[in-house]
């Protein structure tokens, strides 16, 4: 079907659903530096990113240098560990998102162990380990992907 330009309705008649056909858009076509790799690596370096009704959001906080103890091994050799709470760690999502956390420890046996009280702007998680040393002071990463608000 061919393009029809209507004046009185400021109407274009003829594109399919989705839009323009791929390859009609080029970097020709776009202004100067409209699209450049260091403003979508900007983009993805965020805190939190949303596509399409999905929210992306990113982080990391460091655990604290004191933990609690325990006799029970939790199935596998843990009896030092730490329940931490992310309050206020992002934003924007409709509900409570899914949220991942993993601990930069460089033990084997250390183990982030469950995300627990997830909200729509936080969560808590617990640590867990045979040794404080890989537990203590350890940087741990978040990632929670949900929809958008």
């Amino acid at each position: 079907m061919a393009l029809t330009l209507n004046g009185s309705t400021n109407t274009i008649a003829g594109l399919a659903v989705g839009g323009i056909p791929d390859g009609t858009v080029d970097t020709d076509a776009l202004a100067a530096n409209a699209v450049t790799t260091a403003k979508i690596a900007d983009e993805w370096s965020s805190s939190a990113v949303t596509i399409g009704g999905l929210r992306i959001a990113h982080g990391s906080f460091t655990l604290p240098d004191s933990s609690s103890s325990s006799s029970n091994t939790l199935g596998y050799h843990c009896v030092y560990f730490i329940n931490h709470t992310e309050s206020n760690a992002y934003s924007g999502f409709a509900s409570a998102p899914m949220v991942t956390v993993e601990i930069d420890s460089g033990c084997h046996e250390t183990r982030t162990g469950n995300v627990y009280t997830i909200g729509t702007t936080g969560f808590s998680c617990t640590a867990g380990s045979a040794r404080t040393s890989c537990l203590h002071g350890k940087t741990v990463r978040w990632l929670a992907v949900g929809e958008a608000s």
